[in-house]
């Protein structure tokens, strides 16, 4: 069972809908979407960064971790992406943008019900200059109504000692409901029934 202080299949924490999240002193809690209710085609997935992430990033590809840890990501790349360089690749020796976000996509899975998602996170930041990781889910073929995004991660499996095991966990659970923009009611000329039809732009 979920704990009480995250959102769940029954419940809904604001910390989770960037929309419910915009207040002073409220900030996201490990992942966000724009809001409850998603109209467009395709969902927004933010991924907040903090260094035990980066912890795992270099756990998995060692080859990203610099001679001398000083924090890559946050001391050196935020400065250059908020100057906003298109080309991140050459930032510092010890940092292969590239290898680093594709690490990112293999550690953190991505499910909206029981199906799994392909992710393609990117560097970003949300509207509180929050830095982290976006990516963009293409849903148009979902059903309208109630679904569930979870992501999936690694964690500590005990989050007071560092040195623990490291486990596979559900980080977020994340409700939200689908009701496409742009869906209008037409008359089925064979058999005369109200039906709801895309509208295609």
């Amino acid at each position: 069972m979920n704990s009480t202080n995250d959102s769940s299949e029954f419940q809904i924490l604001s910390e989770h809908y960037d929309n419910l999240s915009i207040e002073e002193g409220k900030f996201i809690n490990t992942a966000s979407i724009p809001s409850k209710i998603i109209e467009t085609k395709y969902l927004p997935v933010f991924l907040i960064y903090n260094e035990e992430i980066e912890d795992f990033i270099f756990d998995k590809n060692n080859i990203l971790k610099p001679e001398e840890d000083k924090r890559g990501f946050q001391s050196s790349l935020t400065i250059e992406f908020k100057r906003g360089l298109n080309d991140a690749a050459g930032i510092k020796d010890s940092l292969n943008l590239k290898e680093y976000l594709k690490t990112v996509n293999e550690i953190y899975t991505i499910k909206i019900d029981s199906n799994q998602y392909q992710s393609d996170f990117i560097i970003s930041s949300n509207t509180k200059e929050r830095l982290g990781f976006e990516t963009y889910l293409n849903i148009k073929k979902l059903d309208e109504g109630k679904h569930i995004l979870t992501i999936t991660g690694p964690i500590k499996e005990n989050p007071m000692i560092p040195k623990s095991k490291t486990v596979e966990k559900i980080l977020a659970t994340i409700p939200f409901w689908y009701f496409p923009e742009n869906r209008i009611p037409s008359i089925n000329q064979h058999n005369g029934e109200l039906q709801d039809t895309l509208t295609t732009n």
